[in-house]
């Protein structure tokens, strides 16, 4: 009787991680998280967080006392 061989196993997916800009947000916090998530991935090295920055459309958000992103 042949022994089964179990089926390759791929690694899971990154988890997709949305962080959101709305306006007058203070951004400070939203690139801490991002840097940690990063920091994350280059310590698995593998990608185990997907990040998206997201919006209400796709027009720069102005956020408090800084830049529109």
């Amino acid at each position: 009787m042949p022994s089964a061989v179990p089926p390759p196993v791929s690694p899971p997916r990154p988890t997709r991680l949305a962080l959101l800009l709305y306006p007058g947000c203070m951004p400070g916090g939203l690139f801490a998280v991002a840097d940690m998530v990063r920091a994350a991935n280059l310590r698995a090295q593998r990608t185990l967080y997907e990040l998206v920055w997201a919006g209400v459309d796709l027009q720069p958000v102005p956020t408090w006392q800084g830049p529109g992103l």
